[in-house]
C-alpha cells in the first residue's frame, strides 16, 4: 500500500511538472491564439504601442513603471478619472515603506515614477477592443484606432453600491467604503454598520471586532445568506448585532464624516447614529468592454492561466482588481502590475521585439501629444532674441542647431516637439537655423546637424552631436530636468 501511495504521488508530480512544462511551452512558443506575429504587417499600421495599459490604479501604474523602464514604449489610458479606488481613499497606512499618505499622494507618486521613465499617461478612455488578430485594435472613446502589440488590463472592480440611497454619494471615502480590511483601523471604538448578508459581510464584520465598539449587521432578508461557519464566528462576539428585514434608506453626514443612518425596518422607519458605512453587497469587475475577447471566470472577473497574468488571450494581461476577487488591496494590485509587466516584456521578447524592430516602427509610434496640434519649436533667428529668450531663461534651454538640407533635423522634429510638451515648465525647447545666425555656430563650436547644447544661466551642461531616437532624446533631456 505504502509502494502504490508513493507511485501515486510521484505520477502526480511529474504530471503537475509535464503540463507546467508544456504549457510554458505553448505560451512562449505556440500558436494557441492563431496569431501571426508577422513584423511586415506592423510597418504598414501606424499609432502602434508596445505596450498599451488600460486602467491607472495602482496596478496600471506599477506595470508602467516597468514597462517604460524597460524602454518599452508605454502609453496608459487613464480614463476619465485616474488613479483607481486610491484616489477616494483618506488615509493609507498599509502601503509599504511609505508609512500613513492621503491615497492620491501616493497615486501621484506612482505617476511621478512611471513618467519619469517616460511613460506616457493620458485622460482617454478605450471603448471598445478587438482580439481577433495581432497587432490589438483599442478603440478611443474619440474613435481613433490604435495598434497595441500587447496589452495590459487595469481597468479595476468598484464596491457594489447602495441604489437610490440619498446621502451616500458624498461620504464616500469618508466614512462609506467597501473595504473593512483597508479601512478598519481608522474607526477604533466607533460604531459602524455592514450591509450585506453573506459570506463577504460576515468577514467584514470580523475583520472590524479588532477595532468597532459596535458592529451591527444589516441583512436585507430574513436570514443571511453567509455560510453556517461564518455565523457561528459571529455569534463569539457580544458586539455584533444583526438586524434582518432591514434596509438604509439615507446616510447622514456633516461634509466629512458619517454621522448617521436612516433604516426602513419591520417596524418602521428607524434612525441610528453611527460612524461608518461597510457596504458588502458585491463586486463588480470593470470589464463590459473585454466581453466576448477573452475569458472570464464564474463570477466575472478576468480569468488567468496558471500562476501569471496571462489571460486566455496570448499578448493580454491582466492585473489588479480586475481579474482579483480575493485580496482586493492596492499593494497586491501593486505586485499584480509589476508581474503582468514582466510577463508582457517576456512575451515581446518571445515574439521578437528587441531595439533594432524598436526603431524600425518608431516612426509609426501612437504619441497622443504628438498627434495633437502641437506649437512648433520657437526659433532663434537674432543674437537679441537669444539673449532674450534663452541666456534669460529661469529653466534649462536645449537648444537645436540644423539646416534645412539635413533629413535628420526634419525626422527629429516630431520627437522634439513631443518631448517638449512633455517636459513643459521644466525645459524650454528652441532651434537655431545655422545658416540665418552663424555667430551662434562660431560661438558654441557647432561643426555638424544635428547639434544639441543645453544652456543653463549662459554656461553650456550639456551636448549632443548627431541624430537621436525618441527614447535617446527623451533620456538626453531628462538630465537636465530641475526637480
Amino acid at each position: 500500500m505504502k509502494v502504490f501511495l508513493q507511485f501515486v504521488v510521484g505520477l502526480t508530480v511529474f504530471l503537475g511538472v509535464s503540463f507546467g512544462l508544456y504549457r510554458g511551452y505553448s505560451f512562449f512558443y505556440g500558436k494557441k491564439g492563431g496569431n501571426n506575429y508577422d513584423w511586415k504587417v506592423i510597418q504598414q499600421k501606424k499609432n502602434i504601442i508596445p505596450v498599451a495599459i488600460i486602467g491607472s490604479g495602482p496596478a496600471g501604474l506599477s506595470a508602467a513603471l516597468y514597462t517604460s523602464r524597460a524602454h518599452m514604449h508605454t502609453v496608459v489610458f487613464q480614463g476619465p478619472q485616474s488613479g483607481g479606488q486610491l484616489m477616494s481613499t483618506s488615509e493609507v497606512e498599509n502601503w509599504p515603506s511609505v508609512g500613513k499618505k492621503q491615497g492620491p499622494e501616493i497615486m501621484q507618486l506612482l505617476k511621478d515614477q512611471a513618467q519619469h521613465f517616460g511613460a506616457v499617461l493620458i485622460n482617454e478612455s478605450i471603448k471598445r477592443v478587438n482580439f481577433a488578430s495581432w497587432p490589438y485594435e483599442l478603440i478611443t472613446s474619440d474613435d481613433q484606432v490604435v495598434h497595441a502589440l500587447c496589452v495590459i488590463i487595469a481597468t479595476g472592480a468598484f464596491p457594489e453600491r447602495l441604489k437610490n440611497v440619498p446621502g451616500e454619494a458624498e461620504p464616500w471615502g469618508k466614512g462609506v467604503t467597501g473595504c473593512a480590511i483597508c479601512d478598519a483601523a481608522f474607526f477604533k471604538d466607533k460604531d459602524v454598520v455592514v450591509v450585506g448578508g453573506g459570506d463577504s459581510a460576515a468577514e467584514q464584520a470580523l475583520q472590524l471586532t479588532a477595532y468597532a465598539h459596535h458592529i451591527t449587521i444589516l441583512v436585507r432578508g430574513p436570514k443571511m445568506r453567509a455560510s453556517a461557519a461564518m455565523q457561528d464566528r459571529l455569534k463569539k462576539f457580544d458586539y455584533i448585532t444583526i438586524k434582518y428585514d432591514t434596509m438604509i434608506t439615507q446616510i447622514e453626514g456633516d461634509g466629512s464624516h458619517v454621522t448617521g443612518v436612516t433604516l426602513q425596518t419591520p417596524h418602521g422607519s428607524e434612525h441610528m447614529a453611527i460612524d461608518g458605512v461597510f457596504l458588502a453587497i458585491g463586486h463588480k469587475p470593470n470589464t463590459d468592454i473585454f466581453k466576448g475577447q477573452i475569458a472570464f471566470s464564474p463570477t466575472g472577473y478576468i480569468a488567468h492561466a496558471c500562476r501569471t497574468q496571462e489571460t486566455s488571450q496570448e499578448g493580454v494581461f491582466a492585473a489588479g482588481d480586475v481579474s482579483d476577487e480575493r485580496y482586493r488591496q492596492a499593494a497586491v494590485a501593486s505586485g499584480d502590475g509589476v508581474k503582468a509587466a514582466l510577463d508582457a516584456e517576456r512575451f515581446l521578447q518571445h515574439i521578437g521585439f528587441d531595439e533594432i524592430l524598436a526603431k524600425k516602427i518608431e516612426r509609426l509610434l501612437y504619441d497622443p501629444i504628438a498627434i495633437a496640434d502641437l506649437p512648433d519649436i520657437e526659433p532663434i533667428e537674432s543674437l537679441d532674441q537669444f539673449k532674450q529668450v534663452v541666456l534669460e531663461s529661469n529653466v534649462p534651454v536645449v537648444i537645436d542647431f540644423y539646416t534645412k538640407t539635413c533629413s535628420s533635423c526634419a525626422q527629429m522634429m516630431p520627437y522634439i516637439k513631443s518631448t517638449a510638451a512633455h517636459m513643459k515648465n521644466k525645459l524650454l525647447f528652441v532651434k537655431v537655423d545655422i545658416e540665418k545666425v552663424p555667430e551662434l555656430k562660431n560661438r558654441y563650436a557647432i561643426t555638424t546637424a544635428p547639434y544639441f547644447i543645453v544652456v543653463k544661466d549662459g554656461l553650456v551642461i550639456g551636448r549632443h552631436n548627431e541624430a537621436m531616437t525618441k527614447r535617446e532624446l527623451f533620456d538626453f533631456a531628462s538630465r537636465f530636468v530641475q526637480e
